[in-house]
């Protein structure tokens, strides 16, 4: 029994010998196999599309309304309301504050005063003439008689003249100027908003003194922001007056906002040598504020409605352009001519059709003619 076992032990080890020489040996079997599988590859038709350049340019936001509020008097005021706070949302000829007045309603008492006076002088003045020119129409004829002295027609003729009625009326007149004057100063007292805004700074307060040599308030409007870059000469050329571009404002929001150029110098500032450019945001919804900085794409070339494929896609090759396209199963080397490529789409001017398979993933795998499998994109 003893020479039994060793005997089964060598069988045992013989088996698993061939056995591993038997895998060993069916290995490369296994690799021509995969060596033959289709290469996996993603594809997509080509597409109508816009096909742009655009130049980025980045600039702080601002206000194209922005008013400082100062009283109009020549002289400080008191305050004796206040109507707005910070923030407030004001619209156009709300009030804002109100100075004292009661001086200026004394002045204007005054003016009054002396301008009725100055009127009763004028109207009796002129009853007077009246009658006096009546009366010369009869020394007049008297005087053609010879029933009168010459002395005594001149003094009616005198007394007859408008010269006195001239003076009178333009004591009237500058009364009147007095009076239109202290009534303007009386509206001063009452602060209007000129414009539709938010109160950017309240710097005045019930009891204190306003004058104008400082701002008491400041409105904002920001329905409509502006922002300005400065553009180089190499694509001045390539902006104009109502171009709309795409701002973006990132600390605000992720959307792509809408802007239009306003204005184009058409000479460089003397300090920069660059040309400045203002763009238009329309920002009714308030989501983006003044002094924010924004981005602005121009698009400074562009294509609309052209066919185009993902710009990954294209080859080169001895400064020929090609794609790889999958035709029934397998992938075909295409040559192509192309126009404007931003790096994310190119244009196809030649070499392919809308219902062409383009290879956009793996094609750097692939040879032509070549097995594939498509894993993603119409099959």
């Amino acid at each position: 029994m003893k020479k039994v076992i060793p005997l089964i032990l060598i069988m045992i080890l013989a088996i698993g010998a061939l056995s591993g020489c038997a895998k060993k040996g069916e290995e490369p079997t296994v690799n021509a196999e995969n060596k033959e599988d289709a290469v996996p590859v993603e594809i997509i038709n080509p597409s109508q599309r816009n096909v742009a350049i655009s130049h980025t340019l980045s600039g702080k936001l601002s206000a194209i309304q922005d008013v400082m509020i100062m009283p109009e008097l020549s002289y400080p005021a008191k305050v004796t309301s206040v109507n707005v706070v910070l923030g407030d949302r004001v619209s156009r000829g709300q009030v804002l504050f109100v100075l004292d007045d009661e001086n200026i309603r004394k002045q204007i008492e005054q003016a009054e005063a002396a301008y009725n006076v100055a009127n009763k002088n004028l109207e009796s003045t002129r009853e007077k003439i009246e009658n006096a020119k009546v009366n010369f129409d009869r020394i007049e004829r008297l005087y053609k008689e010879g029933a009168v002295s010459k002395q005594q027609y001149e003094q009616a003729k005198l007394s007859a003249s408008n010269t006195s009625i001239e003076a009178l009326e333009a004591q009237v007149n500058q009364a009147k100027i007095v009076l239109e004057q202290a009534r303007s100063e009386l509206e001063k007292t009452i602060v209007k908003s000129p414009i539709n805004g938010y109160a950017a700074d309240v710097n005045v307060q019930e009891n204190e003194f306003a004058s104008s040599s400082q701002p008491a308030m400041r409105i904002v409007n920001t329905d409509k922001l502006k922002v300005n870059v400065g553009v180089s000469e190499q694509i001045i050329n390539k902006i104009y007056k109502d171009q709309k571009v795409d701002v973006k404002v990132k600390v605000a929001t992720d959307q792509i906002l809408k802007g239009t150029v306003k204005a184009v110098s058409p000479v460089p500032d003397q300090r920069t040598q660059i040309y400045p450019v203002e763009i238009e945001i329309d920002n009714a919804d308030n989501l983006i504020k003044p002094g924010m900085f924004a981005e602005i794409l121009f698009d400074i070339e562009k294509r609309d409605n052209v066919l185009a494929i993902p710009s990954g896609a294209v080859q080169e090759d001895n400064g020929k352009k090609y794609v790889y396209v999958v035709e029934n199963g397998i992938v075909k080397k295409r040559d192509i001519e192309i126009g404007l490529d931003n790096g994310n789409y190119v244009e196809i001017k030649s070499g392919l059709k809308e219902k062409d398979k383009v290879v956009v993933k793996g094609q750097n795998y692939v040879e032509d003619g070549e097995k594939v499998k498509v894993v993603r994109g119409d099959k």
